[in-house]
């Protein structure tokens, strides 16, 4: 999946302060395979808050190497919040 930070735009579009932007989520991957769409914030990996794209990067680095799935929890521009479990999250 491909993460990036957001900007005011997709602050004010996601009515979020923070959270990470996956633009896009590859098919096939095990992230696609969750049912993670792409065009959504990331607001919580596990139990945590996720501030910068940076940390949500090493959240997912670690649940990988653990080998735990994650839960996320994502709000769609609708203003919908889901959470999705995913196995072993991918570093792309």
């Amino acid at each position: 999946m491909g993460l990036q930070a957001i900007g005011d735009r997709a602050r004010m579009a996601f009515d979020v302060a923070d959270g990470v932007y996956v633009a896009y989520v590859t098919h096939g991957s095990v992230a696609a395979r969750s049912g993670l769409p792409r065009d959504v914030v990331i607001l919580r990996i596990g139990g945590e808050s996720v501030l910068t794209l940076d940390a949500a990067r090493q959240a997912l680095a670690t649940a990988a190497e653990q080998g735990d799935p994650v839960l996320l929890r994502v709000k769609r521009r609708d203003g919908i919040e889901a959470f999705f479990e995913v196995d072993v999250p991918e570093n792309e």
